[in-house]
This record gives structure tokens, C-alpha cells and sequence, in this order.
């Protein structure tokens, strides 16, 4: 009885041990594999973010290449941009677009520019009072030249006045890019009235425009009257017309520019430069250098350029029609 209490103890003793070591070895088991577990999963994760710090590094760097890349793209399209720019805006210094559609030189062609324009200061210091013919085949005969009127009041002699304003036109003229033929630039000079046509005529003038002021017995006539040829000696129409049209334009502009009384547009026979001529022409008789008033305003600079600033407006409204 007792042994086999004793044998049972044992027995227990055994079983509860085994238990207990089963219980330890299912322990370290359960704690292997979490740490395995928790290992591996960290080395995943690990690796994981290796991975995707990799892949982020990888596509931040394509993300910086790309937009390097379009930086330099957008440089180059400004670049671009620019560079046409600067080529469109050469190209509308030269060229602008008319309302038809049609490209067309932005720099517009003066009206004046390249004409041949022939200016006479008439008269001149030396009288020749030597004759000559007043028209091809005529028998009637004037002086070549005299040395015109002088001012009543200012004493200016008339040849002196008719130069100032004449050198005064062909530098306005040449603003405008007229090519000015001048008969004389200085006082000293003798020249009879047919070699001044011929000289106007061999220049291939456009227009001859002979300068003049006017004297009168009376003090009190005034006014700008411009002459033009006759047609008792001159049979070409056109030489008529031409010169008639041109007087007409150019009275008109003359008494806007000044507010001088009109005396008209006349035509005049007797006038040797004008029947010698073989193109149009004109004389221009600036005002009456025996009228006090008007002898002084012919001798101001300010008269002077008014008297020029007519002549030339109305060039263009005649060689632009």
C-alpha cells in the first residue's frame, strides 16, 4: 500500500515536470516565433523602405531631371519667343499693314522727296541792261536783268531779299527730300533771264519757282500774287496747265500761311523767263516792298519762314494730286 502511494507520487511528480517543460518549451516556441515573426517582418519592412526610399530617390531624381528639363525648354521656347519678337518688331520698323491687307513700306515716301525743284532768286546786284529776246522769234526785246525794287522803309535792296528767302526754300526743300537746283546762291553774279530758263530747263526741273518782291508807285497797295506763263508765245499745253495748277496751289497756301491779301494768279506775256521755259513755272511776288508795313515784315526772319512754310504746303498739295 504504502509503495504504491509512494509510486504514484513519483508518477505525478514525473507528469507535473513534463508539464512544466512542455509548458517552457511551447514558451521559448511562441517566443521564437514572434521574434522571428517581428525580425522578419522588420527586415521586410526594412528592405520595404529601402525599396521605396530607393524608388523615391530614383523618381525625385527623374522628377528634378524632368523639371530641369522643362526649365530649359521654356529658356529655349522664351528664348525663342523673344528672338521672334525682336524679328517681328524689325520687320514692322519696315513694314506696317494697310487696310487692304496688304504689307506696305512703314516709312512713307515724302511727296517731295526726289523731285527736281529749280528756284530763281530773281534779280541781281549788277544791273545788264544789254537786250535780249523776251520769247524764241520774237522782235520784241527786254533787258537781261535789273536789280528789282528796294524797301521803302528798311532799304533793303529787293535781289538781296529775293536770295535770303530762296536760301531759306532750299533748305526746307532738301528737308523734304527735293533735289534743288539754284540759278545763284550769291549777289555777285550776271545772269540774263534766258541763260536762268535754260539753266532750269537743261536741270530737267519739275517746277521752277522764280522768288520776286513787288514795288508799286503807291505806298498803300499790298498783297502775294503769283505770276504764271501766257499762252501768246508758249504753245504747250501742258507747260500752261502745269504751271497754272502749281500758281493756284501755291497762292492759296501762301495767304493761309501768312494772312497776306491774295492778288490772284496771273498770266503774264512779257516775261522773258517764262517764255524761254520748257517746263512749268512760276513766279511768286512775296509782297510790295513800297507798302512800309509789309516791306518790314518781308525783312523778319518769322515772315520769311511763313512765306517758305506756304510755298512748300503748297507744293504738296500740288505734286500730290
Amino acid at each position: 500500500m504504502n509503495k504504491n502511494k509512494g509510486l504514484a507520487i513519483c508518477i505525478l511528480i514525473v507528469v507535473l515536470m513534463l508539464n512544466a517543460c512542455a509548458k517552457i518549451d511551447n514558451d521559448n516556441n511562441i517566443d521564437k516565433s514572434g521574434i522571428e515573426k517581428n525580425a522578419g517582418g522588420n527586415f521586410q519592412n526594412n528592405t520595404s523602405n529601402d525599396k521605396n526610399g530607393i524608388n523615391k530617390s530614383s523618381d525625385s531624381e527623374k522628377s528634378n531631371n524632368a523639371t530641369k528639363q522643362n526649365a530649359d525648354n521654356t529658356k529655349s521656347d522664351n528664348k525663342a519667343v523673344l528672338s521672334g519678337t525682336d524679328v517681328a518688331n524689325s520687320k514692322q520698323s519696315q513694314a506696317t499693314v494697310s487696310p487692304t491687307g496688304k504689307l506696305s513700306n512703314s516709312k512713307k515716301k515724302k511727296v517731295l522727296e526726289g523731285l527736281i525743284i529749280c528756284i530763281d532768286p530773281g534779280h541781281q546786284q549788277k544791273e545788264n541792261l544789254k537786250t535780249e529776246k523776251i520769247a524764241p522769234g520774237s522782235k520784241e526785246s527786254k533787258e537781261k536783268n535789273t536789280s528789282g525794287t528796294s524797301g521803302v522803309y528798311t532799304k533793303v535792296p529787293e535781289y538781296a531779299l529775293n536770295l535770303d528767302v530762296s536760301m531759306i526754300l532750299k533748305d526746307e526743300l532738301e528737308k523734304e527730300g527735293a533735289k534743288v537746283v539754284m540759278t545763284r546762291t550769291t549777289n555777285n553774279v550776271d545772269l540774263s533771264n534766258i541763260e536762268r530758263a535754260q539753266m532750269a530747263n537743261s536741270s530737267k526741273a519739275r517746277l521752277v519757282i522764280r522768288i520776286h518782291a513787288d514795288g508799286s508807285e503807291s505806298k498803300n497797295v499790298s498783297g502775294i500774287s503769283v505770276l504764271i506763263p501766257g499762252n501768246k508765245y508758249i504753245k504747250d499745253n501742258t507747260i500752261l496747265t502745269q504751271s497754272r495748277k502749281a500758281g493756284e496751289a501755291i497762292l492759296n497756301s501762301l495767304i493761309k500761311s501768312t494772312s497776306a491779301k491774295s492778288r490772284g494768279v496771273i498770266a503774264r506775256n512779257d516775261l522773258t523767263g517764262f517764255n524761254w521755259s520748257k517746263v512749268p513755272v512760276v513766279l511768286i511776288e512775296m509782297g510790295f516792298m513800297t507798302n512800309p508795313y509789309e516791306d518790314t515784315e518781308l525783312n523778319t526772319d518769322k515772315y520769311r519762314r511763313k512765306i517758305v512754310t506756304g510755298i512748300i504746303d503748297g507744293l504738296k498739295v500740288y505734286f500730290n494730286k
